[in-house]
């Protein structure tokens, strides 16, 4: 499995035969465990964003 670095954090990297694309990690330097999934639906990663945003923004100090 590859290795990428995302948001300062180094996570797994994997590509999917659906062409979606996961990053993973056990523990971000949040101390969270992330997994998030990269799609090439456009719904999919319009949800997907959504999501990510939503987290990101009730997580901040």
């Amino acid at each position: 499995m590859e290795k990428v670095f995302f948001l300062g954090d180094i996570y797994d990297y994997q590509e999917n035969p659906d062409d979606s694309k996961l990053l993973s990690i056990d523990k971000n330097k949040r101390g969270i465990k992330m997994t998030i999934k990269f799609s090439v639906d456009s719904e999919d990663h319009k949800r997907s964003h959504e999501a990510l945003k939503n987290f990101f923004v009730r997580a901040s100090p």
